[in-house]
């Protein structure tokens, strides 16, 4: 009865023949016995909800409507019973073992795995309101949706980790307090956490971004949601002072025959493919189809056993990297672009979401004297670049190369800068 309550009152009323037709298609059950003697319709309203995602057809005002009333639904469902975590997702205690009971402190490492359960009707309407709104959030039409939502394929996990790399900022706007501008409020510091329910209410909910914990986290579950296997890793990227902690990335098994599938939408400067976890003879560089980079993974037994691959990059261009402008890396050198190496992973790991290696690297990423810590910065990928804001600025890239600047000298420049170029509304 309260489920049906926060469906009625979210969607703003509908009539009850198109709710009972509409809700035992949705979550496979009939309304009636459902919400049968619990909830009594006004005869008045006939305000339908909306499809799963926005069609090519409507505009792009009715696509924002579509995709808010999606997530406004999804938000009260969840108020109602947050959508569970996958039974490899469930918080466990303890030492971390793997389901056989081996403990490898050194290289990689597993966590024991709860046992399935069923999960109950109001639980499965809670991760279906979450799917439909996470595929709105990253602009999906209602078709492209309906594919994803039949399961797992090649196809439809790099449609869904394309989009979401386009959509979802790379952003630490919650790491920071912005203080009174003329027109703006002054906001305070809402630290990012390893909180999956919070992670999924600000990005796809509240339509926000983050950083890698967030939008790492946030897309494990959508993968595992729609029934992928996947497992996370911890990753320690390369910096001019050497590997640091703060990453994690994610694999994908069973789905591709050239094996073990990297995806990274939290990097922030990622691949914009996935790429294929091998080092074998023959096998090819990764080329992403929007600004011609190239990656491959080569093995690494130079920072102990605990690493024992890397990712690396060949920049297509080399000028105009976000790098440099959050961090004050230098560019890369000229054209020939050699392979880079960007972070240490070990394809071995299979981590929980609240593992001590995880708090080890949040606690990095967030400590006074890390570089999140030092500025404000958001970051989108475009399909030809991507736009980053800094500190006093926002400016534009194509292809590697710098196309358009604009200084940002007030607070309410620089809000009205996130809002119109990132969707990010303090």
């Amino acid at each position: 009865g309260s489920l049906a309550s926060a469906l009625f009152a979210t969607a703003g009323g509908i009539d009850s023949s198109l709710f009972q037709t509409w809700f035992e298609e949705w979550f496979g059950i009939a309304a009636s016995s459902f919400v049968g003697r619990h909830f009594s319709f006004p005869p008045d309203l006939a305000v339908g909800l909306p499809s799963a995602s926005p069609s090519p057809a409507q505009t792009p005002q009715l696509q924002e409507e579509n995709s808010t009333v999606w997530c406004r639904l999804a938000a009260a469902v969840a108020a109602a019973a947050p959508p569970p975590m996958p039974p490899s997702m469930h918080t466990t205690t303890g030492t971390d073992t793997h389901e056989e009971g081996i403990v490898d402190s050194t290289s990689s490492r597993t966590v024991e795995r709860p046992s399935k359960r069923k999960r109950s009707v109001v639980e499965d309407a809670a991760t279906k309101a979450m799917q439909h709104a996470y595929l709105a959030r990253i602009g999906l039409t209602e078709e492209q949706a309906s594919v994803v939502l039949r399961g797992p394929s090649v196809e439809s996990l790099r449609q869904i980790y394309l989009a979401h790399i386009v959509a979802v900022p790379f952003e630490n706007m919650g790491q920071h307090e912005h203080k009174v501008g003329d027109t703006v409020p002054s906001c305070a510091i809402a630290p990012p956490t390893l909180n999956l329910h919070e992670t999924l209410t600000k990005i796809v909910l509240k339509r926000r971004g983050g950083f890698c914990w967030e939008l790492n986290f946030a897309f494990a579950w959508l993968l595992q949601s729609l029934g992928y296997q996947m497992r996370m890793g911890n990753a320690f990227v390369h910096t001019p002072v050497g590997p640091t902690p703060g990453h994690l990335c994610i694999f994908v098994e069973d789905l591709d025959p050239r094996g073990t599938l990297l995806v990274d939408p939290g990097f922030g400067d990622q691949p914009r493919e996935p790429v294929p976890v091998s080092t074998k003879d023959g096998m090819e560089p990764v080329h992403d189809g929007m600004i011609g980079d190239a990656y491959k993974i080569t093995k690494t037994d130079a920072f102990g056993p605990r690493w024992t691959l890397q990712l690396e990059r060949r920049r297509a261009k080399a000028t105009g990297t976000m790098l440099h402008d959050l961090f004050g890396q230098p560019p890369p050198p000229p054209e020939p672009v050699p392979f880079t190496p960007i972070y240490l992973f070990n394809d071995n790991d299979d981590l929980h979401f609240e593992c001590e290696e995880f708090k080890e690297g949040l606690a990095f990423v967030l400590h006074k004297d890390s570089l999140f810590s030092q500025k404000r910065f958001a970051v989108k990928n475009t399909p030809d670049g991507h736009i980053v804001q800094s500190a006093d600025y926002v400016k534009w890239v194509v292809h590697g190369v710098e196309t358009k600047r604009e200084e940002l000298l007030t607070e309410d420049a620089y809000r009205a800068s996130l809002v119109e170029n990132f969707g990010i509304n303090l």
